[in-house]
């Protein structure tokens, strides 16, 4: 049986009004999710489940966020990243700042990194250029480091990632400024438009899964963090920000898949899980496998 540590983040402050702030920690407790899991050699572990204050303005809101991430620096430090793989299971995005600059901050300084933010979205945005004003929108910002100060203040320290220890995958909703940032920093951005094989059912997934693979050929440890939002809302339905085409199924879970074979895989966060808007139960049904597909 292989164990893997997992930190539930019950938070939703930098999502929207259709995010599940639950709905991790109900699949968490599912009897049938472990047992389908068993069933696979997989046991997730509790280690943690991270609250947020409830709050009423959005002084106080950013507060509670910026609380939210340093609870999840405390617990990358309590899982000592290089033992097993581990997994985040949330929640809003905004959670990733403080996952993976703990975990740059804890790894050898002289090994290389990557951060694979597979996502529909840039979530480059700032406190001052976003209209919603929804932090699950300025993660990959934050990790970059912003000249924004209310956004530095949520993030709230000195360690960053580099310009070359994030890569994008998998974008199709973004905006101008976004990308503006992101190109800046020359962060490599890999479009979903560019990516036709990812979206269509009847081709064959390999060869495209071979090239992305060959991103990391530099690395000496990797991540993953994925926004479930990344697959196509027909299939992963359980997502708070619906963006149509996506990912197939069979593409995730291949890659995935491959990806995770590789013994520099450190861990990975799985964001946005609304089960709220799962009414049929196959969002729930695609993460068992997505996990599976991690881990086993």
């Amino acid at each position: 049986m292989t164990i893997v540590p997992t930190v539930v983040v019950s938070s939703v402050l930098g999502g929207n009004a259709l995010s599940d702030e639950h709905g991790p920690a109900s699949f968490m407790a599912g009897v049938d999710v472990q047992h389908q899991l068993a069933q696979h050699g997989l046991r997730l572990k509790p280690v943690l489940e991270i609250k947020s204050a409830h709050v009423n303005v959005d002084v106080d809101k950013h507060q509670a966020i910026k609380s939210v991430i340093k609870q999840c620096r405390s617990a990358i430090n309590s899982l000592r990243p290089l033992q097993k793989p581990f997994l985040f299971l949330g929640g809003d995005h905004s959670a990733a700042m403080g996952i993976w600059s703990q975990c740059r901050k804890i790894l050898p300084a002289d090994k290389r990194f990557i951060l694979l933010w597979i996502d529909a979205h840039m979530d480059a945005h700032h406190c001052l250029n976003s209209d919603s004003g929804n932090v699950h929108g300025m993660p990959v910002q934050g990790l970059l480091g912003t000249d924004d100060k209310f956004l530095a203040a949520i993030f709230d320290d000195d360690v960053h990632l580099k310009s070359n220890e994030i890569i994008l995958l998998g974008v199709r909703s973004f905006e101008a400024c976004e990308q503006v940032f992101l190109n800046r920093r020359q962060v490599k951005v890999l479009y979903a438009k560019d990516m036709p094989d990812a979206v269509n059912i009847d081709v064959d997934k390999q060869p495209l899964i071979k090239n992305l693979i060959t991103l990391l050929d530099s690395c000496d440890f990797f991540a993953i963090s994925l926004d479930l939002d990344v697959i196509d809302p027909v299939a992963m339905p359980a997502v708070s920000c619906r963006e149509k085409g996506g990912f197939t199924e069979g593409f995730i879970l291949a890659l995935l898949s491959d990806l995770t074979r590789d013994k520099r895989f450190i861990g990975a966060e799985i964001a946005e899980y609304a089960a709220c808007n799962d009414s049929e139960l196959k969002g729930e049904k695609l993460l068992i496998k997505i996990i599976q597909s991690l881990y086993a």
